[in-house]
């Protein structure tokens, strides 16, 4: 019986104790409150009003520096409870303007009268109105990558759309003929890749694309050899013969597995042109060669030729 007299007697003094120190901590609160400090706001500079075809260019400044001297209350009422502004109409013609940034600050809304304002830096906000340009650039990819062993890209990164329509103030615009895609790293890659990427967007202008599709292709990387090709002479004149010895050469191609499938003799040019007999020392011309794109010559056998003129 009296271990509970003792614990409600504990329980009720420690309620006293927190009561009193609550009340304590508002009262000091509002003490420190009521008296006078001076701070530095720093207030964004927005602009109203701007006509739809212009836009700002330059601006000397984003913000400025207000020095203030107010109660307490009234600062931590500036400082977390609103969101403060350097209001800016815009209502001038096209080219450089400048306001004083003092006389902004006293029409602001959330400035009140019991504030003293100290001092505003910078004084002037000088900013440049200019008409909006529209302007058509490429697409560019921020790309890294790294296959797995065996495997490569066998196709053009393709980027859809592959140009894109920006627009903001023309000194801004002028300057700019690409954009980038936000970074792409892929690693361990073995199959086709297809993703929707951001672009990387600026302050100095706007997109009416926020991003595009890049694709490509990958495949296992393999060899074929062809034994057989034939090699034509090129640009031999009429009256003179160009023979070759021999007449075809084996090659081997590296390639995608799936395009290398189809992939015929047809598909593999060899050709030797006559200028390269008549300027050659040694006795051996290499022959020259076409091939699909995104497959690569890897062997020639004979890698040199010998060769004949003989005039009609």
């Amino acid at each position: 019986m009296w271990s509970f007299f003792i614990f409600a007697n504990m329980k009720s003094k420690i309620i006293t104790i927190t009561l009193i120190t609550i009340f304590s901590i508002l009262l000091w609160g509002s003490v420190s409150l009521s008296g006078e400090y001076f701070t530095t706001l720093e207030v964004p500079i927005q602009f109203i009003n701007l006509d739809p075809d212009y836009a700002i260019g330059d601006q000397d400044v984003s913000k400025v520096q207000v020095g203030i001297k107010t109660q307490g209350w009234l600062l931590a009422s500036l400082q977390f409870g609103r969101d403060l502004e350097l209001v800016v109409p815009v209502q001038e013609d096209p080219g450089r303007h400048s306001i004083s940034a003092r006389a902004a600050i006293e029409r602001a809304s959330w400035l009140s009268s019991n504030m003293q304002i100290l001092e505003v830096v910078p004084d002037q906000v000088r900013y440049f109105v200019e008409k909006i340009q529209y302007k058509k650039v490429k697409v560019l990819p921020n790309f890294s990558s790294d296959f797995k062993p065996g495997f490569g890209i066998v196709s053009n990164i393709s980027i859809e759309p592959d140009s894109v329509v920006i627009y903001g103030p023309e000194s801004k615009v002028d300057n700019i003929d690409t954009v980038n895609t936000e970074a792409i790293n892929l690693n361990d890659i073995d199959g086709n890749y297809s993703e929707n990427i951001k672009l990387i967007t600026s302050e100095n202008y706007s997109l009416e694309e926020s991003n595009v599709l890049v694709s490509f292709q990958v495949q296992k990387i393999v060899d074929k050899t062809f034994e057989k090709i034939p090699v034509e002479t090129r640009k031999v004149p009429k009256s003179l013969n160009l023979t070759i010895i021999p007449t075809t050469v084996e090659v081997v191609v590296r390639g995608g597995i799936n395009d290398l499938a189809t992939l015929t003799e047809n598909d593999i040019q060899a050709f030797i042109y006559f200028d390269q007999a008549l300027e050659d020392t040694l006795g051996v011309i290499e022959p020259h060669f076409n091939i699909p794109q995104y497959v690569k010559l890897i062997d020639v056998k004979p890698k040199y030729l010998q060769y004949i003129i003989r005039q009609f």
